[in-house]
């Protein structure tokens, strides 16, 4: 059974992490206003980013929930 969730596991983090990859390198691709210095970082950025996505998603999604948990309060 854990075999099976590990895998699965596996499978969901290169499927998405393929996934944003692509959707990110064919938008900079299509970005013409771009030097090369500034797609050399763009695609570092982005390789970091698919890699870490599994940590700042979630904590991405955290802030937001925190964001919309305050109530504003009147004067």
């Amino acid at each position: 059974m854990l075999h099976i969730m590990l895998v699965s596991s596996v499978s969901l983090y290169l499927v998405v992490a393929v996934r944003l990859l692509n959707k990110w390198f064919t938008c900079l691709q299509e970005d013409n206003t771009l030097s090369e210095d500034d797609r050399l970082s763009c695609g570092v950025c982005f390789v970091v980013a698919t890699i870490t996505w599994p940590l700042s998603v979630p904590y991405s999604y955290l802030r937001l929930l925190e964001g919309q948990n305050t109530i504003p309060q009147d004067s």
